[in-house]
């Protein structure tokens, strides 16, 4: 499929092979299984994205899934954000509730939120097999890199920030982060790199 003008569509809008759409995309809901790209998209309802999905421009809907991949060239707003594959954002990454598991690295220019997660997958536990082999392993995993994470209830795990501002903040395994902010409590892992905290 490829369209030069943009959809407007108050229903499901598929693509299960390949979609292109030059300009706005505005439906009530939006499953993507193959690979699309877009202009600038607005959802009512979900977003659930298996395959790629690329935006050109910023995407609102009311939540957001993601198994497989997906970028924007702008912000990235949701009620709720879960993420199992990667996604990518230029802009903003703004959600009440961000859950963002990953193994590949990706790149985040800020995230806001209340609730914000993000961790590694863990695929298998092989520590306790071959320890050196675990070890070896661990450090070609990704990290999520941003400028700024700011919410109310932060856990945090193999990311690189500046600055990550919040009520209750853990900065977990492999961290590198510049500034921590806390109001209420802090809790930092041994191997995180943490160049200052400041409680405010």
């Amino acid at each position: 499929m490829h369209a030069e003008d943009g959809i407007d569509c108050k229903n499901d809008f598929k693509i299960s092979g390949s979609g292109h759409v030059a300009k706005a995309v505005k439906a009530g809901s939006m499953s993507v299984s193959g690979s699309g790209h877009v202009g600038p998209l607005t959802v009512q309802k979900e977003i659930k994205v298996s395959g790629a999905l690329k935006a050109n421009g910023s995407v609102h809907a009311g939540s957001i899934r993601v198994s497989g991949s997906m970028g924007a060239d702008g912000d990235v707003e949701a009620e709720e954000i879960r993420v199992s594959g990667m996604i990518n954002c230029k802009g903003l990454l703004n959600a009440e509730d961000i859950d963002i598991e990953f193994q590949r690295s990706m790149e985040i220019e800020s995230i806001g939120g209340s609730t914000i997660r993000i961790y590694r997958r863990l695929i298998e536990n092989r520590k306790s097999i071959l320890p050196l082999f675990s070890s070896l392993v661990k450090r070609t995993w990704g990290f999520v890199t941003t400028n700024t994470v700011e919410g109310d209830i932060i856990a945090l795990e193999g990311v690189k920030a500046s600055r990550v501002s919040g009520r209750v903040v853990a900065i977990g395994a492999d961290c590198q982060i510049d500034l921590v902010q806390y109001s209420e409590s802090i809790e930092i892992d041994p191997s995180a790199r943490v160049g200052s905290t400041e409680k405010i």
